[in-house]
């Protein structure tokens, strides 16, 4: 193990790129704030089913207690995802209506940050969500292989421009004349 691997920060900031990758609602999804006070803000990514709810305590010495706090995260225990790295704990939801799911009443300890997620069963047909102005776009779930598809042609694309240019370049310094073999294709 590098010395890098082995700081904490470098272990704060892995985790959450991590779960980026692996969870589509941080990249695509969008955010609900879901409990508040002067020192707790939960808040959480949903996109479709794919759900990271973050909470957060920045009071260095005020444990609280978070009861009513609802979630779109399905039933089921969930353990934080950073393990414990800033003192976080798990959390238990009950199954609810509406995607509001109850979690049950937690006690958020002083200068602490828990993260939970679930991610989806990949889906095999596009998706359908809605941009800030809520225009429609479609989403596919092999975003990773389309990401890269994208950036395969778009390298072709800057190779047959650099090429372009550059017979552009070769026509002009010949004085604007083009080359007999290039119009009689000999």
């Amino acid at each position: 193990m590098t010395q890098r691997a082995a700081t904490t920060a470098y272990g704060l900031i892995k985790k959450p790129s991590d779960l980026r990758k692996s969870n589509p609602a941080l990249g695509y999804g969008s955010t609900q704030q879901r409990w508040m006070n002067g020192d707790v803000y939960i808040y959480e990514h949903k996109f479709y089913n794919n759900v990271v709810l973050v909470a957060i305590n920045k009071s260095a010495s005020s444990a609280y207690n978070i009861s009513g706090l609802n979630t779109a995260l399905p039933a089921g225990t969930y353990a934080d995802y950073r393990t414990g790295t800033l003192n976080g704990s798990s959390l238990t939801v009950n199954s609810g209506t509406g995607g509001n799911n109850p979690a049950v009443s937690f006690n958020l300890g002083a200068n602490t940050v828990s993260v939970w997620q679930y991610t989806a069963p990949n889906a095999t047909v596009p998706q359908i969500r809605h941009d800030d102005r809520d225009r429609p776009i479609v989403v596919r779930h092999e975003y990773r292989r389309d990401r890269a598809q994208c950036h395969k042609r778009k390298l072709q694309r800057d190779r047959h421009a650099r090429r372009v240019r550059f017979e552009r370049n070769q026509f002009h310094s010949a004085g604007g004349k083009a080359d007999s073999r290039d119009v009689h294709g000999q």
